[in-house]
């Protein structure tokens, strides 16, 4: 019976044999079990074709009388991965999985087990989707109170929400206007749900980001849900403003902000129209002739005019640094006098 018979090894295992019914065995070798009177369930019609609202929502199967088991196999659509999950009961969570991914598509067969016998055929499969966290709307976003705001500092946190099962976020942060760095796209992943703008390699004030947001349980980082738009501080303007400086040496100023390295100051003589940049290194104060008498190198004051940039030194300054941080030699105008 070589060839014909599908196991010699037990006798009653044969072409010829009945069909022992429930058994786990293919008894007659025609590549079926139970032929005619199979038993098998599926998960609950109400659930297939529907979309979880929780990662740890219950997936229930049809309860089978005697049925001593549950075998769920579940099936990513996206990779064809396979896993199956044994229960004593007729219902799971998705979480149970050693892998899952939210904004998935799973399909889902069981199969029975009666008097402790693995029946050895599923049921019809079943499509149930994990949370759909990257819908528009969906979880996988930045809080909805914070799309389209203004921060009130550079170190508010950023959030999105907590999801169960979640082991990483990733935040994709796309600066939209700033010109130094056009649509540059910087990823933080965290822990955590949130984070601030000051964890980033790059980040300035007054610039819009667009920041979206992928999540990660024990599989892979899904896409990124919705985009949304937030914006830095607004770059502060001279607190003085509109003041009549009475000496050369009065101190005009700006607002200290945090984690700022460097202050560009710009004015501009009105009947003139020759305009002077300075550059306070860590300090917001601007005065007149501070760079020339105690900033020394660490700053650089230019006046431009016609389309040429000349260094500007005050009367005590023998070098002074360009804005691109090259040492220039002074030229010998006095910049106090060409303020006044």
């Amino acid at each position: 019976n070589i060839g014909i018979d599908c196991n010699d090894n037990v006798a009653a295992i044969n072409p010829g044999h009945a069909e022992v019914l429930y058994n786990g065995v293919d008894d007659n070798c025609d590549g079926q079990l139970d032929e005619g009177f199979q038993i098998t369930t599926t998960v609950q019609p109400s659930q297939c074709g529907t979309t979880l609202n929780q990662m740890n929502s219950l997936i229930s199967a049809v309860s089978t009388p005697g049925a001593t088991g549950y075998r769920f196999e579940v099936t990513n659509t996206t990779t064809n991965a396979v896993q199956t999950l044994v229960r004593g009961v007729q219902y799971f969570s998705l979480n149970m999985l050693s892998s899952y991914d939210y904004a998935t598509t799973y399909s889902i067969r069981v199969e029975l087990q009666k008097n402790g016998i693995w029946l050895g055929y599923y049921g019809a499969p079943c499509l149930v989707s994990s949370p759909a966290v990257l819908a528009p709307g969906g979880a996988a976003q930045v809080s909805p109170s914070q799309c389209g705001i203004t921060l009130p500092s550079i170190s508010t946190l950023i959030s999105t929400t907590s999801l169960a099962g979640v082991s990483s976020y990733r935040f994709r942060v796309t600066n939209v206007t700033d010109a130094t760095a056009p649509n540059q796209v910087q990823i933080i992943d965290r822990p955590l749900q949130w984070f601030n703008m000051t964890m980033l390699t790059t980040y300035n004030y007054g610039t819009t980001y667009l920041i979206e947001v992928a999540v990660k349980t024990n599989g892979v980082y899904s896409n990124f849900g919705s985009p949304c738009a937030i914006t830095t501080p607004a770059v502060p303007s001279i607190t003085n403003c509109g003041a009549t400086i009475t000496t050369p040496a009065t101190f005009v100023y700006t607002t200290s902000l945090a984690k700022v390295t460097s202050y560009r100051f710009e004015l501009t003589n009105l009947i003139t129209n020759l305009f002077y940049l300075q550059r306070c290194v860590r300090d917001h104060l601007a005065g007149i002739r501070k760079a020339g008498r105690s900033e020394g190198r660490n700053n650089c004051n230019r006046i431009y005019s016609g389309g040429i940039s000349k260094p500007i030194c005050g009367e005590f300054c023998h070098q002074c640094e360009n804005l691109d941080g090259k040492p220039d030699q002074c030229e010998g105008l006095r910049y106090d006098r060409k303020i006044a």
